[in-house]
């Protein structure tokens, strides 16, 4: 990934009124986030601005994604209570049921919890909108790629680890006892319902399955990501206070300036990153 913190020197500037390019330092530090919290639907709930359309779509995704993690928790959910009684089977199961609760939780919270996302977010931007010095900018930036290389990294591991766990597995696991094949799945509880290895039922909860996957793998990235761009940015703003104390005294970076101004200056800037 090229760091994107290092600028042309043309565009190098010691001090600033705002930061000019403040919209292209938004979408390259929210940009990951973004791509993972729109296929679930989230993404307007928590930064808003979103036309008529969007929303509508927003709205289908989110009951799409909630319907598919209600088809595998429910059934799986209840298999693993109340009707299978070996104990290795049931303990083996916790781990993908328990997973499946958790990110259900986790998606219900976004919703819920999505104005005051929203204005975590909207005062990141602030943030960049308002950097003043280009060696804070840069701070800011190279906060943002530790950010973005977290979020990375957990999408990698958990869609390489998980779809081969959702497809490989269950595909490897099948067994032929003389005129019958039996098909697992991932999540067992269907044939209280009905034949999950009839055809073409079979073929539609795997596919089922494997969409769930997706869904869950977006959640909990998206939820990383969040708090990774939220950490690392509330590390730039420190890194940008203590700065600004090491230049209280001097005034190297702003000489026009009083020591007054200068601490005022510290103050409110140690008020916004406690808020």
């Amino acid at each position: 990934m090229r760091d994107r913190s290092q600028l042309p020197e043309p565009m190098v500037k010691i001090m600033v009124e705002h930061n000019v390019h403040y919209e292209h330092d938004i979408n390259y530090t929210m940009q990951l986030c973004r791509w993972v919290l729109k296929p679930i639907g989230i993404w307007h709930l928590i930064y808003g601005h979103a036309s008529r359309n969007e929303k509508l779509i927003s709205l289908a995704l989110i009951v799409t994604c909630f319907s598919a993690l209600c088809f595998v928790l429910i059934p799986s959910g209840l298999h693993t209570l109340f009707y299978e009684k070996d104990i290795n089977v049931k303990v083996k199961l916790f781990g993908p049921v328990g997973f499946c609760l958790t990110s259900t939780i986790k998606y219900c919270y976004l919703g819920a919890r999505g104005a005051a996302f929203g204005r975590c977010i909207r005062h990141v931007e602030n943030d960049w909108r308002t950097v003043q010095y280009q060696d804070h900018r840069e701070m800011m930036l190279k906060n943002a790629l530790v950010g973005r290389k977290l979020t990375m990294l957990c999408a990698i591991f958990l869609y390489t680890g998980g779809l081969s766990y959702h497809t490989f597995l269950p595909l490897s696991s099948r067994q032929v006892s003389e005129n019958f094949t039996h098909r697992p799945l991932t999540y067992p509880g269907y044939n209280l319902f009905f034949n999950p290895e009839a055809s073409p039922v079979y073929e539609i909860v795997f596919c089922i399955h494997c969409l769930f996957a997706l869904i869950t793998y977006n959640i909990t990235t998206a939820a990383c990501s969040l708090a990774a761009i939220f950490v690392t940015h509330a590390c730039g703003q420190l890194q940008i206070l203590m700065s600004l104390l090491g230049n209280l005294v001097d005034g190297k970076k702003s000489k026009d300036t009083t020591v007054e101004k200068r601490l005022g200056v510290i103050a409110r800037q140690h008020v916004r990153i406690l808020r």
